[in-house]
């Protein structure tokens, strides 16, 4: 089983909603940054939930692993 799996057949907790940056989603989704923000332009990856500044955009780790588990087939 790998992490994606395991991450995926856990119960939501509240630890998932912690807010994970960039590269954290990036590196969970398997996505570069150019194709992340692509998604988002086009709708079909959540836009980030929190915001402070430009530098500083975190989302939330429940709506990342949602869409791994809604896109897992597709990849």
């Amino acid at each position: 089983m790998n992490h994606v799996d395991y991450e995926l057949q856990r119960s939501v907790s509240p630890r998932d909603e912690c807010l994970i940056d960039r590269r954290e989603v990036c590196r969970r989704t398997g996505m570069s940054k150019t194709t992340l923000y692509k998604k988002i332009r086009a709708g079909t990856f959540p836009a980030a939930s929190h915001r402070n500044g430009p530098r500083w955009v975190r989302w939330r780790l429940s709506d990342v692993l949602a869409w791994i588990a809604t896109n897992q087939s597709r990849r």
